[in-house]
C-alpha cells in the first residue's frame, strides 16, 4: 500500500512538472523476499500538448543489483547507498502483496 501511494506521488509530480525521471528502488514482500526495479516514468503528452498521464516502465534489475553490491564489497569499494541501507536494515518500502 505504501509502496502504490509513494508511485502515484512520482506519478503525479510527473504530470504537474511534465518531466520524465528514472530511478531504482527495492520493494520488499511481506511473505519475504525482494525485488530490485528500475523504474522509468515519462508524461504521457498528447499532440495538442496537454499531459493526460504517464508511461512507467518498470525493469526487474534484482541480480545485476546484487551482482553488483557482491562486486562492491569484493573488491573493497565503498558500498553503494543501496548496499549500505540493506547493510544496516533500513528496508526499502513494503509492498502489499496477495
Amino acid at each position: 500500500e505504501e509502496w502504490v501511494a509513494s508511485m502515484e506521488r512520482r506519478c503525479r509530480r510527473a504530470i504537474k512538472e511534465n518531466a520524465s525521471f528514472s530511478l531504482e528502488e527495492g520493494v520488499l514482500f511481506k511473505e519475504g523476499g525482494e525485488l530490485v526495479f528500475h523504474i522509468d516514468i515519462t508524461p504521457a503528452v498528447e499532440s495538442d500538448g496537454v499531459c493526460r498521464g504517464v508511461v512507467v516502465v518498470m525493469s526487474d534489475v534484482t541480480e545485476l543489483s546484487h551482482a553488483k553490491e557482491t562486486a562492491e564489497m569484493a573488491s573493497g569499494a565503498r558500498p553503494s547507498r543501496r548496499a549500505m541501507r540493506r547493510a544496516s536494515s533500513c528496508s526499502a518500502l513494503r509492498a502489499t502483496t496477495g
